[in-house]
């Protein structure tokens, strides 16, 4: 298996205990740690908090300012990761690192948020439309 550079950061990010014996590609967790320290949890709420409050109306900014200073990230990056080992296998993992740890990888990660951000408000517009199509009539 060729090991290329991004995978090796990644690698080099999964903490020291798990790094202590050789490490097994196929072992799911490992896996599922190298891929999540390819986008950190931290970051990530850092920018969903940002494009949050950049939409939110002005009377609801403080609010979730407040709310995603409450947030437990290492509580949501440990949950994050035993899911992802739960629902792939370490080759699919492997390859998320790599991709992920890729110039265009991290290019995604970046452009991902205002992606997201855009989209958001037309997918609640459609199932507030589609919740109006199927919910029976008022008598």
């Amino acid at each position: 298996m060729r090991l290329t550079l991004p995978l090796l950061l990644a690698m080099a990010a999964v903490p020291a205990w798990a790094q202590s014996a050789p490490i097994d590609s196929s072992d799911v967790e490992v896996a599922a740690q190298a891929y999540a320290a390819t986008y950190p949890m931290g970051k990530m709420i850092e920018e969903m908090r940002a494009a949050s409050i950049a939409q939110a109306p002005p009377a609801q900014k403080a609010t979730l300012e407040r709310a995603f200073e409450a947030m437990d990230v290492d509580a949501l990056q440990r949950e994050m990761t035993a899911l992802m080992a739960k629902h792939f296998d370490a080759g699919e993992l492997w390859a998320l690192a790599d991709f992920y740890g890729s110039p265009e990888g991290r290019s995604v990660l970046r452009k991902m948020p205002v992606y997201m951000a855009e989209f958001q408000p037309f997918l609640q517009q459609q199932v507030m439309q589609a919740l109006g199509a199927v919910r029976p009539p008022e008598e």
